[in-house]
């Protein structure tokens, strides 16, 4: 069955102008912000397969757009020293800044207050994940939040590490000497990534001092702005994620152990991928469950 979405256009909190795709039930009990991965979008194939169960379960979802989206991408932004109002900025996975998320999910959340929704829960999806987790974890952002999801929520750090291998050194050597020397938006060597970076986009995704280094699994790094998660808090993990680089039931172990909220729940599917392919249906499964734990 196709899901109508609604796309609506919203503005986030740095003057960005951003859209995504709404769906409601009638009288939803929540809404749920779903935050994409790298490289990904809005179009992303796992919350659309998600959405009926959620709206069947009451819930409506709020799939994002967020600057990050695709690999490189214009907006607009706020700009009244301009005659139309506006700026043209290009983002995109390729150049972002990850702290900057802070803003999108910050606009997201107003947009839906604005429309007197609440019973709000992000859904991260991969590297959703860590902006979902960030966002929260700054000051006063968990009131008013209901909950969080965390699928396929994995180490961006640890997962190129074992792509590079012995170049891993090497290459987050030669992206801090690039972003040292005033070249952050110089795109990085394609021998040394999947997909095209900037050197601060790298640098952000390696270096074990970043901020967006938060599921610190696979080294002594405390994991303070996971911790400091106290909303009710679901993770999923697939045991055949092809971007983990552990025994899944490792990683259930270090979650378990890692999350602070009272209400915390960690799961696996098996037979899973990392973006749940065939499995979409046990994950909206899992998220409705879980929902109704909360609420």
């Amino acid at each position: 069955m196709v899901k109508s979405f609604d796309v609506v256009t919203f503005q986030a909190s740095d003057g960005v102008q951003l859209n995504g795709l709404l769906s409601l039930p009638k009288s939803p009990k929540g809404v749920c912000i779903y935050v994409h991965g790298l490289t990904s979008s809005a179009f992303t194939s796992l919350g659309h397969a998600v959405t009926p169960m959620l709206n069947k379960a009451g819930y409506g979802i709020f799939i994002l757009n967020t600057r990050g989206a695709g690999l490189v991408t214009g907006f607009k932004r706020e700009d009244k020293r301009k005659a139309s109002g506006f700026r043209y900025e290009t983002f995109g996975t390729t150049f972002e800044t990850f702290t900057d998320s802070v803003h999108d999910l910050d606009g997201a959340v107003l947009f839906l207050k604005s429309h007197k929704l609440k019973n709000i829960v992000f859904i991260g999806s991969s590297t959703g994940c860590q902006k979902s987790v960030y966002y929260l974890s700054q000051r006063g952002k968990q009131r008013g939040i209901m909950g969080i999801v965390l699928l396929s929520p994995l180490s961006d750090r640890v997962v190129i590490q074992s792509e590079l291998g012995s170049q891993f050194d090497y290459a987050l050597a030669h992206a801090k000497w690039l972003v040292n020397h005033k070249q952050k938006d110089a795109i990085m060597p394609a021998e040394l990534t999947d997909f095209m970076l900037s050197a601060q986009r790298f640098v952000s995704l390696t270096d074990l001092k970043s901020e967006e280094e938060i599921f610190t699994y696979s080294n002594s790094k405390k994991p303070k702005t996971l911790e400091s998660i106290k909303v009710p808090t679901l993770a999923v993990l697939g045991d055949k994620d092809e971007y983990n680089d552990r025994p899944v039931l490792e990683l259930v172990e270090w979650y378990e152990n890692t999350l602070q909220a009272k209400k915390k729940r960690v799961e696996w599917i098996e037979g899973a991928d990392h973006g749940f392919t065939g499995k979409e249906k046990q994950v909206g499964a899992k998220i409705t469950t879980w929902l109704d734990t909360i609420s």
